[in-house]
This record gives C-alpha cells, sequence and structure tokens, in this order.
C-alpha cells in the first residue's frame, strides 16, 4: 500500500474512543491487541478504514473505491464525512483516475454539502503539480475559486498556489490580472504579505518590466497594500536605473513606517552602489537623515550610508558628517553606533582625530549606558594620540568597560609615563615606563594587537620597544650623565627584540621588530 492511502486509512484523530493514557506492560501484550482489535470493531469509521486497507492490499480497488463511496452516503457516519472524503480522493488519486477525484469534490458540494476538506483541495492540485501539468493545476484552481461560499482560508491558499505557480510558468498575463485582482480586493495579513513576496519573486527573477507595467495600472490603495505599492515602485525604479525617480519616490516615503522605509533602502541601495550612483545614494540618504519623519532604523541605516559616501572620498570628511548627524537630536544611540563603526578610519591623522574625540566626548552622556564601555576605550584611545594626558587619566579612573586592575594598572602607567614626558619630568617617566613593563612582563596575553595597523605586537616586542625609549629618555637628560644607564636600556631592548624574532612569523610584524632593532643600532 502506497504512503499516501495508508495514510488516509490511518487512525483519524476525534474518530475514535479515547486511548488510555499509559501502554500496558510487555506481559499483557496479546490481551492488548485483542482490546484493541475489538476496539475497531466497536468503531465505525475504525471498522470502515480496516475493511478499505484489506481490500486495497489484496488488488481490489474497484471495491475499495465502491467500499468508500457508500459510506460516504451512510447517515451513521455523516460525522466523519470530511475524513472519509479525504481518504477517496486520496484513493481515486493514487489509482491515477484524478477526474474522478475532482468530480468526488464537486459531487459532494453541489449536494449542498460545504465541508470541502483543504488536505483534499490541495491534494488535486499538487498531484498536477508533482506529475508537471501546472497548466491543469492552474485550471483546478480555478474550479475552486468559482465555488460559492468557500471557506476564506481555502481561497487564501489557492489564490497564493495560482500566483505562485503562473510566475514559475511564466504566464504573465495571469500573474498580471492575479495581482490586480489581488490588489483590488484590499488584502490585508497573509493575503498581503504573500502578495509582497510574490512581488519580490518577480524581482528576483529578473520580471523588472512585468512588475513595473502590473504597478502602474494600480489604483488608489489604502493600508498596507499602500505601503507594499510604494516600496516595490522604488525598488522597480532601481531596478531599471530610473533614478529620478527613486530619489523623488524617497522624498515621498519619508513618512513611510520605520520597518518599511529601511526595506526599501536596503533593497535600493545596493542597487545604486552596483551601477557606481554614489551621488544618487547621497542625496537619497541626505534626504532621510535630514527629513524629520524618519524612525531610528531607517535613519541608522541611511546614516550609516551616507557617512561611507563622504569615507570613499576622504576619511576627514567623516567627522564632519558626523557632527551633521548630531543636529539630530533624539538618535543619539544610532549616531553613537555610525560613530563606532568609523572610530579608527584616519586614527593617526590629528585632523580626524581631534574632532572625533569632540565628538566622542559629546557622545559619551547622550549615547546611554550600554554604549559607554566601547565609546570610552575610543575616547582613551583618541586622548593618548592628540596628548590630552589629563582626559586619558580621568577616564581610566572612572575605569575602562570589562577590563581587570593589571589593565588599568598597565594604562595609567603608560599615560602617565607620556604626560611625565610631556612635562620634562624624564626620571618620572622612566619609573613609570619601568611600572608599564612589569604588568607587561607579568601579563598572560603573549600579543595584542595596535588599532591603527594591525600589526600584532608580541610580549617581548612591547618590552623591547619601551626598553629602548627608556634608552633613549636616559640618552637626553643633559644636564646629568645616564651614559651607563642607557646603554644597559638599549642592550636590554636589543635582548627582547632578538627574542621576539625567534617566535614572530608574521611577515609585518618581523619588519617593525627589524626596524626598531635598526633604530637603536650602534647605541
Amino acid at each position: 500500500m502506497s504512503a499516501a492511502v495508508a495514510a488516509a486509512f490511518s487512525v483519524v484523530v476525534g474518530c475514535h474512543r479515547e486511548q488510555p493514557a499509559s501502554a500496558p506492560d510487555s506481559t499483557d501484550a496479546e490481551p492488548a491487541e485483542a482490546e484493541a482489535v475489538a476496539e475497531f470493531e466497536d468503531d465505525p469509521v475504525q471498522k470502515l478504514f480496516m475493511e478499505a486497507s484489506r481490500l486495497f492490499e489484496t488488488g481490489a480497488t474497484n471495491e475499495t473505491v465502491s467500499l468508500m463511496a457508500n459510506a460516504i452516503e451512510d447517515e451513521n457516519l455523516a460525522f466523519a464525512k470530511p475524513q472519509i472524503l479525504q481518504a477517496l480522493v486520496r484513493l481515486h488519486i493514487e489509482i491515477g483516475d484524478i477526474e474522478a477525484a475532482r468530480n468526488r469534490v464537486f459531487d459532494v458540494y453541489r449536494s449542498g454539502d460545504e465541508v470541502l476538506s483543504e488536505a483534499v483541495l490541495g491534494s488535486i492540485f499538487y498531484t498536477y503539480v508533482n506529475t508537471g501539468d501546472v497548466a491543469a493545476a492552474l485550471d483546478w484552481a480555478d474550479s475552486v475559486l468559482a465555488l460559492d461560499s468557500i471557506a476564506p482560508q481555502v481561497r487564501r491558499m489557492f489564490v497564493d498556489w495560482s500566483l505562485s505557480s503562473a510566475i514559475d510558468i511564466g504566464d504573465d498575463a495571469r500573474v498580471g490580472k492575479s495581482m490586480l485582482d489581488i490588489i483590488a480586493a484590499e488584502p490585508t495579513g497573509e493575503q498581503a504579505t504573500m502578495l509582497r513576496r510574490s512581488m519580490e519573486t518577480l524581482i528576483a527573477r529578473g520580471k523588472v518590466e512585468l512588475l513595473s507595467s502590473i504597478l502602474a495600472k494600480v489604483g488608489e490603495v489604502n493600508g498596507d497594500m499602500a505601503n507594499t505599492i510604494t516600496v516595490m515602485k522604488l525598488r522597480v525604479s532601481a531596478q531599471l536605473g530610473n533614478w529620478d525617480a527613486v530619489v523623488a519616490g524617497f522624498s515621498a516615503a519619508a513618512g513611510l513606517p520605520d520597518r518599511e522605509l529601511q526595506y526599501a533602502l536596503r533593497n535600493t541601495i545596493p542597487v545604486a552602489e552596483k551601477a557606481a550612483r554614489q551621488d544618487k545614494i547621497e542625496e537619497i540618504c541626505a534626504n532621510i537623515v535630514n527629513s524629520q519623519n524618519v524612525g531610528p532604523l531607517a535613519f541608522t541605516y541611511a546614516a550609516r550610508q551616507w557617512v561611507d559616501c563622504a569615507l570613499k572620498r576622504s576619511p576627514l570628511e567623516v567627522p564632519q558628517r558626523i557632527s551633521q548627524l548630531m543636529e539630530r537630536n533624539g538618535f543619539f544611540v544610532e549616531i553613537a553606533h555610525v560613530f563606532i563603526r568609523h572610530a579608527y578610519d584616519d586614527i593617526d591623522d590629528m585632523a580626524f582625530t581631534k574632532p572625533m574625540k569632540e565628538i566622542g566626548e559629546r557622545l559619551l552622556d547622550a549615547a546611554g549606558d550600554n554604549l559607554r564601555s566601547s565609546l570610552r576605550t575610543i575616547l582613551l584611545d583618541y586622548s593618548f594620540l592628540v596628548e590630552d594626558y589629563d582626559a586619558a587619566l580621568a577616564l581610566l579612573a572612572e575605569r575602562i568597560g570589562d577590563y581587570d586592575d593589571n589593565w588599568h594598572t598597565m594604562a595609567t602607567a603608560k599615560v602617565k609615563a607620556h604626560k611625565a614626558l610631556k612635562e620634562g619630568r624624564s626620571l618620572d617617566a622612566v619609573r613609570e615606563f619601568r611600572a608599564f613593563m612589569e604588568v607587561i612582563a607579568n601579563s598572560s596575553d603573549n600579543e595584542t594587537s595596535d588599532p591603527a595597523t594591525g600589526v600584532i605586537h608580541t610580549r617581548e616586542m612591547i618590552l623591547g620597544r619601551n626598553a629602548a625609549r627608556i634608552g633613549d629618555i636616559y640618552a637626553s637628560i643633559a644636564d646629568e650623565d645616564h651614559s651607563a644607564e642607557a646603554a644597559a636600556a638599549y642592550a636590554e631592548a636589543r635582548d627582547y627584540f632578538n627574542k621576539a624574532l625567534e617566535t614572530v612569523t608574521d611577515e609585518a610584524t618581523i619588519a617593525v621588530i627589524r626596524k626598531e632593532l635598526g633604530a637603536i643600532d650602534g647605541k
């Protein structure tokens, strides 16, 4: 017996008495089996299905059909008519008599019984589809949709199947008519979602001209469908390269729900990028970020793209763009994410870092607690680079993120060392550099990455660099002779650098180490 027919003749939930809550012990297997057989004999539906199964297995298909057909007319089995009908239709399909399956459904319907199983109707549709006869499946869908008083969920199901199948076989005329009919019915909920999904499928399959012609025929619509029409027109215009229409469309669409506007942006901006229309991206996103009617999702997407446009020209335009975004009160969290995204674009250029530091400080209090750790870490790097050591020490005093005490001790020592150098306190600087090196020497971290260059710095490399710096400090003291201390520090540095070369394999890191060795050669 096929799986489909076996399933049709299986126990139908709700058509038999409740089963015991727990299975019997293995010692009671035979009595339990006998009891189950007796129960089937008492249950007319189970008895019917068992007899149908027996006949079908012996090859008596005609007798099986007659048995089930007579059961549909049996008033004593009226309560189980949907299950019996479903089994009979599947039986017709299994033996290859799909016309009989169709007629059976319509006979029952015409008799005034509107209890039509979704599974039965669907099984006929997909029998045609699975045999490759999609045209017949669409004909069946038309027949079902023409029925009076068809259940709403069945109608939605067949409308969806019919449209999807028409798209699959490339029946453009049917696709256009179906979509316009659905839109005219002012769909909501699942139907509106299904229609959008079908439109997305047309775009994905390159049927943009077809969708454009359909949308051009759409009259006035309201609600969710109006939003769908708006965003789909934007997508179609982008696909066709009508960029002036896209720009104008976004200007008119600024009042869309936030998620809808973000959807439109996410599906049009990449098309503009592929077409190398940075000018249109910039124009669209500028309009969005300057609009007072957009929500956080659309604002964030447009802001990122708008700042990215500036970055492609010059990193120095990034802080200017973010400063302009700061004029939008109420979006500080979203702006903070954009700021963090671009924080290290050109960190070694003070023309970039100084204005970014000012922006970060303004965002620190406005962006909220969730981003404070990231912002404070960035501001620490900025403060160090612009030599605002007091600001760096203030940040460290309040602690940075989840860093432990050793890290704070190390960072504080490093900042104090540079502050001492800037103020001409050379021996204080040496003391702080030694404190920094002590933490590094005892650290469990074997390496770290330079945020500006990405070059990996090993423990020995960091220790060597700081020992060389101490040597330079001693050598620079003019009013006292610290030549011996300088020589010892340089020797210490060479030792660390040579040890680093024994283990480092990264070519960029090796080049940095050799450069550092060259700088102290002969000292």
